[in-house]
């Protein structure tokens, strides 16, 4: 089996299981990773390392409210944009096995 037909059979169960679940489901994640990099990018920034002044400063909960109202918005975009890249994908490939039956 090639990484197409990997592919084809996840995204159908994905598809199945619906779009709502899946932008909730990777942009939580993507969003969670995104908040946590730029939490710890922002050390680097103020101490040139992570420290624990870092992380016990005020600084670290006001880059903490600001990223968390960036992250979801970059979640979810990010989510969407994969939603629309994998339904390309899958579309494509149905076209290709429509080809093959026929």
């Amino acid at each position: 089996m090639n990484s197409d037909d990997q592919f084809y059979r996840k995204w159908y169960l994905t598809r199945y299981r619906g779009k709502k679940k899946y932008i909730l489901k990777t942009g939580t994640l993507h969003g969670a990773v995104f908040f946590a990099v730029l939490t710890l990018f922002a050390s680097f920034i103020d101490y040139g390392s992570i420290t624990a002044e870092y992380f016990t400063s005020g600084a670290v909960i006001n880059y903490a409210i600001f990223f968390a109202v960036i992250a979801p918005v970059y979640g979810w975009s990010a989510a969407r944009s994969s939603w629309f890249r994998n339904e390309q994908r899958f579309d494509d490939l149905e076209k290709i096995r429509d080809v093959k039956d026929h």
